[in-house]
């Protein structure tokens, strides 16, 4: 075992060769260079390991089955929660956590959650500013037509 990157030497099985092909894509990148792959799935924050294997060129799958690869992106997630990049383990359970549970939708229970109910709020915002908008814009169409009206019968500007 190579004890700078603890990825196989030998390169006995498929395995450890993606483990190496994947320790070499890494070459001497730290975790601070992996926040671009940083992302915000479904209101949670966490490490993209899938964008980071398509990077490097290596299956999920294979890297799922490869205890080098799983344990440096574990070992990587850790780095970027001390650096404050990550939000803490236990936020990241009450994220999911306030989800509604399939439980919840078998047993006809309100399955709303946060992020409905904000979006509502916004498009309810949004379609009472529309109005207003609407109300101006007839508004300033009945004012027109009069000035039209207007100068169709006076053939002058108004003052």
């Amino acid at each position: 075992m190579d004890e700078t990157n603890n990825c196989p030497a030998g390169g006995n099985s498929p395995r450890d060769e993606r483990a190496e092909d994947y320790f070499t894509w890494k070459g001497g990148r730290t975790s601070v260079d992996f926040k671009g792959y940083i992302k915000n799935v479904r209101g949670v924050v966490k490490l993209s390991h899938s964008g980071i294997l398509k990077d490097a060129a290596i299956a999920d799958s294979l890297a799922r089955s490869n205890p080098f690869i799983r344990k440096d992106l574990e070992a990587m997630e850790v780095e970027l929660r001390e650096l404050g990049l990550l939000p803490p383990k236990d936020r990241m359970q009450d994220s999911l956590e306030a989800r509604p549970s399939t439980e919840d939708k078998m047993f006809g229970k309100s399955t709303r959650s946060l992020r409905d109910k904000r979006r509502i709020d916004e498009l309810e915002q949004e379609l009472a500013q529309v109005k207003l908008e609407r109300n101006d814009a007839r508004e300033a169409i009945r004012r027109y037509n009069m000035l039209e009206q207007y100068m169709s019968e006076t053939m002058r500007l108004p003052r």
